[in-house]
């Protein structure tokens, strides 16, 4: 093989493990990128959908127990719009998550599994909020009370539960999603070093053959040597003794007769001007195009670290948003707790009403027996007036009005008593059902205090996924510095090169002036 077959060799071999490696580079860059838009396509957004959701059941809960809290009918009518707005909202999100699902091709069999069983308790849930807020419009508040208690509130937890199950799922397939990224990362890496150590290997390798090659042929072809040794021996040097001892076949076997010293350094000069110039042309080559391909690189990064600073953004909005949620459901737990207290106090007032009308029914009582024991006065003396004849008539007859009005007393007393007993039916009933209201309030503030506390976990992850994305913005980042600096440090050795070709052609064009070839 010739020695510019063995140069063409070893350099092509290096440039197409140059080549290899950027392949990889670019295939892995672009994987991670796909990866990225399948995430903010698919999961995202599946994800915004189902807070959607949740968001809008929430809303209908609240606007159906507005409902039955109303105290007329101009609430409750605002509220049973505000519920059917709500109701409505929900079977819309629903609708499209349940599009994004079946169609969407980062869609998993798990995920529409998810989504399905949120469809099936929204199912049950959905007409049970329906009849609740029809109860409500007619009025038939003590239906609705016990509609909620029996029916909605344990739908409503299965709804809820649905959700935060799939949140969990979705929380899962990010983090799943960021692994497989670092892998992706890490392979890259291993890949790189990989090949490195390989190239500076067959680089060695190369270099050492083709020099012991040269050295055994002295830098060029036998025949080319031996020619321009035949003309030195002619008359233009005297030949020296020693060269019996050169190597059979080697340029100072070909020259016995001429100078060992001026010979050997001639000739290798003008072979070394020659393998100068070819190098440094296969070099300046290579180095133009791992030039390009570093600078198309460096394009590729800076358009993934614009597209992670627009994804930084997203992320950081949300989080404002998830903690304007969490400052929201603390207000509504605020409130609810007030409700309870009101209740309690409803409960305190009408406790207070029953112990007042039992003490007015004790006091007819007391005006019935005083009614009852002036009759039977009234009586005795009307029968003492028949004793004295014609002197107690006149007595008689005011014993006779005495007892009328001692019996009229007794109907009245009794009526009143039948008004008092009537009004402390009612009022007990009335204290039953606030009791009833006060526990109903009590389970919705633990309700409206545990979706406080998801939704502040909520904000808090998203604060931290904000976080861990900025890190790899910064990160991507200086990947692009340093792309940037390896395309200038191209740049540098493409002229460096450049330069070194030019100086072999020179050195060549004043080695051709002694005429050795």
């Amino acid at each position: 093989m010739t020695v510019k077959a063995k140069l063409i060799s070893a350099f092509g071999a290096l440039a197409f493990l140059v080549a290899v490696v950027a392949a990889i580079s670019c295939y892995q860059l672009s994987a991670l990128g796909g990866q990225f838009g399948d995430f903010e396509s698919g999961v995202y957004r599946r994800t915004m959908l189902a807070q959607s959701v949740r968001a809008a059941v929430e809303a209908r809960a609240i606007a159906v127990r507005n409902l039955v809290l109303a105290s007329n009918d101009q609430d409750r009518m605002k509220e049973a719009q505000a519920a059917e707005k709500a109701h409505a909202e929900v079977q819309e999100r629903l609708s499209q998550l349940e599009y994004e699902a079946k169609t969407n091709a980062t869609s998993t069999e798990e995920t529409r599994r998810f989504v399905n069983g949120i469809r099936a308790v929204e199912d049950k849930y959905g007409p049970v909020a329906v009849e609740i807020v029809m109860l409500g419009r007619a009025g038939q508040r003590d239906a609705a009370i016990e509609k909620i208690n029996r029916d909605c509130v344990p739908l409503l937890a299965a709804l809820g539960e649905a959700v935060r199950a799939y949140d969990a799922f979705v929380v899962k397939r990010s983090s799943d999603a960021v692994e497989q990224a670092r892998s992706y990362a890490a392979a890259g890496v291993r890949v790189g070093v990989g090949a490195g150590l390989f190239g500076l290997i067959l680089a060695g390798v190369l270099g050492f053959t083709i020099a012991r090659s040269l050295l055994r042929q002295l830098g060029a072809e036998p025949a080319a040597l031996a020619d321009a040794a035949t003309r030195i021996a002619a008359g233009d040097f005297r030949a020296k003794a020693g060269f019996e001892q050169a190597h059979p076949g080697s340029v100072l076997a070909s020259m016995k007769t001429i100078c060992e010293g001026l010979g050997t350094l001639i000739g290798q000069i003008g072979e070394a001007a020659h393998s100068v110039s070819a190098g440094s042309t296969q070099i300046a080559s290579g180095n133009v195009d791992l030039s390009s391909r570093t600078e198309q690189q460096a394009s590729a990064l800076e358009e993934m670290a614009s597209s992670m600073e627009e994804l930084t953004t997203t992320v950081q909005q949300n989080a404002a948003h998830a903690q304007q949620a969490a400052a929201l459901a603390t207000n509504a737990s605020s409130i609810a707790q007030q409700g309870s207290a009101d209740v309690g106090d409803v409960v305190s007032v009408i406790n207070k009403i029953s112990e007042g009308s039992a003490r007015i029914g004790e006091i007819t009582g007391l005006i019935e027996g005083i009614a009852f024991q002036t009759n039977i006065l009234a009586l005795n003396a009307a029968v003492e007036a028949a004793r004295a004849g014609e002197q107690g008539r006149g007595f008689a007859v005011v014993a006779s009005e005495v007892r009328a009005l001692a019996q009229r007393s007794s109907t009245a007393a009794k009526e009143i008593k039948e008004l008092i007993e009537s009004s402390r039916a009612h009022v007990k009933e009335g204290a039953i059902v606030a009791d009833r209201a006060g526990k109903t309030m009590e389970s919705v503030t633990t309700s409206v205090a545990s979706v406080t506390t998801l939704i502040e976990e909520i904000a808090a992850a998203c604060t931290e996924q904000s976080q861990g994305i900025s890190q790899v913005h910064i990160a991507v980042s200086e990947m692009d510095e340093m792309t940037q600096r390896n395309a200038a440090l191209v740049e540098e050795a493409a002229a460096a090169s450049q330069a070194l070709e030019e100086q072999g052609k020179v050195l060549a064009h004043s080695v051709q002036s002694f005429q050795v070839a």
